[in-house]
């Protein structure tokens, strides 16, 4: 087999890899981004805010998010994927882990997800 053809099965095999993970990637902001929406009702009732407070809280909600894309997107483009999606994890692995030792402490053995 040449070069070019073991070339082309390896690019091939990885395509739908990047598909899969852009895919599911693009789910999970979507879901981010609109789960206050899903929750309004819940919310309103047990903690009692009003249309106006819920106003005041999505808004704040989507500047922090609009920023967080800003600065992310130049994050991204100064120091490639790699490294930033690498930060990425690592700071989502730092904000479980005491969560987890919490359970862990309690006596929980529930895993923490998010």
């Amino acid at each position: 087999m040449s070069e070019i053809t073991k070339d082309k099965i390896k690019i091939g095999n990885h395509r739908w890899t990047i598909c899969a993970l852009l895919f599911f990637a693009t789910t999970i902001n979507y879901l981010d981004r609109n789960i206050l929406g899903i929750l309004a009702p819940t919310l309103t009732k047990e903690i009692g805010w009003t249309p106006i407070e819920y106003g005041y809280i999505t808004t704040v909600f989507q500047a922090a998010y609009a920023l967080g894309l800003a600065f992310f997107g130049w994050f991204i483009d100064k120091y490639g994927t790699k490294i930033g999606y690498s930060l990425l994890l690592l700071a989502g692995v730092l904000r479980q882990w005491p969560m987890r030792l919490q359970l862990q402490c309690l006596g929980s053995e529930l895993p923490v997800v998010f």
